[in-house]
């Protein structure tokens, strides 16, 4: 492997796709902001797709998210048959290693819903939190302290702000997960650039 097994982070800037020294401060930055290990991937559905490839799991709870997370379900669903399941489906539903794929705030009107209520729903049968807080910026919500397993956001909002920047963020307080994400996204090629990680 191309970085230290006991630290990912610790890898030397040989390939971009590996690590660079605007992607690595970016990151350094988004983690301490976000109080988790923090990657960051060349859009907000590269994101959820790079979580979606970790965590593979059978059935996907959601609801109003943003339509292109649903069209990214909809791709797993042909390769590996992913099932959606609706955000409010009776828990019994979810089976260990699922998810339930949460947007609070949701874009564009602004509903928020109770992170704790779908971490516990999750928890409850051995399943797992994403939560999408894109438009709940560091400051304002911290998914983690309500229960998240990973948050994720779109950077092209909040972490942007001026219309010129497309990145995607996961981040989780898991060390496992983390070196695996870090692993799978120099296969996947999803990485975000070095302009953009210098824009963030």
């Amino acid at each position: 492997m191309y970085f230290d097994e006991e630290d990912p982070t610790t890898v030397e800037p040989i390939y971009s796709r590996v690590a660079a020294p605007n992607s690595a401060r970016f990151e350094a930055i988004l983690s301490s902001l976000l109080k988790g290990r923090a990657l960051a991937y060349g859009s907000g559905l590269a994101a959820l797709n790079g979580a979606l490839v970790l965590l593979n799991p059978k059935n996907i709870s959601i609801g109003d998210n943003y339509h292109g997370c649903h069209g990214v379900i909809e791709i797993f669903n042909r390769l590996t048959g992913l099932k959606k399941l609706g955000l409010d489906c009776p828990a019994e539903e979810l089976q260990a290693g699922d998810v339930i794929l949460l947007e609070t705030p949701l874009n564009p009107d602004g509903t928020a819903f109770d992170i704790e209520h779908y971490a516990q729903k999750a928890h409850s049968r051995g399943a797992f939190l994403i939560v999408d807080s894109t438009f709940g910026p560091p400051g304002l919500q911290d998914p983690f302290e309500f229960g998240a397993d990973i948050i994720m956001h779109s950077g092209s909002k909040y972490f942007g702000g001026h219309s010129d920047l497309l990145c995607g963020v996961l981040a989780t307080k898991r060390k496992d997960w983390f070196e695996q994400l870090f692993a799978q996204r120099l296969h996947l090629g999803n990485n975000m650039g070095s302009l953009e990680s210098w824009l963030g």
